[in-house]
């Protein structure tokens, strides 16, 4: 009976420093309300009708805030309407030299080109059902001297340039006209081995 009662107070003391040491439900309800009203204020400030100032915010914030904060600000940048910001957004999205996912669509070529087609992605990458050509490749340091960024795997060739206007995609040293579209996905045509011109697209995202 004494070993009994000792063991339930026992449970019940530390049962209670348990609940001491835990977060109580008023600091769980404060914190979990201040984050999105942070975000929010981060978006309008990325969001500044001045353009120069909703500049300066995005290079900030994509050179020196956490991961969370460089999302939205990529986010709200490949959005804007701004060439200017948008621009500045694909730029700092690249010198994070992050591991971009690629998609080709080979679904309207010819039989003799598709074939030539799914046997470069087969060695390459891999290929979907729907004849969607996919592979990962990284994007490595920006070349001053040609004013582009490069593979990872190859240092010395350009992978992307960027314009106001475009992103330049390179495959194997043939450039890839593209568009960054409202969405963030990057969409243009670039020739593919044996194959022709296909189209191609990219999600720019963190």
């Amino acid at each position: 009976m004494r070993h009994a009662l000792v063991w339930l107070l026992t449970t019940f003391l530390f049962a209670g420093t348990l609940y001491a040491e835990g977060l109580s439900l008023d600091d769980l309800e404060a914190r979990a309300s201040k984050a999105p009203d942070e975000m929010s204020r981060l978006r309008d400030i990325l969001s500044n009708p001045d353009p120069d100032a909703a500049l300066r915010a995005l290079s900030i914030v994509m050179e020196e805030g956490s991961l969370e904060q460089q999302r939205i600000a990529l986010e709200v940048g490949v959005t804007s309407t701004n060439p200017a910001i948008r621009r500045t957004a694909i730029e700092a999205y690249l010198n994070t030299k992050p591991a971009v996912t690629f998609s080709f669509d080979g679904s309207a070529l010819g039989t003799s080109t598709f074939s030539w087609f799914k046997q470069y992605f087969q060695r390459t990458g891999s290929m979907t059902a729907e004849k969607i050509g996919q592979y990962t490749y990284s994007v490595g340091d920006y070349l001053e001297q040609n004013k582009c960024w490069s593979w990872a795997n190859w240092p010395e060739s350009c992978m992307f340039t960027i314009t106001d206007e475009n992103v330049t995609f390179f495959l194997r040293g043939v450039p890839g006209p593209a568009v960054l579209h409202p969405d963030g996905v990057v969409k243009g045509s670039v020739t593919v081995p044996n194959a022709g011109s296909v189209p191609f697209s990219f999600k720019v995202s963190l």
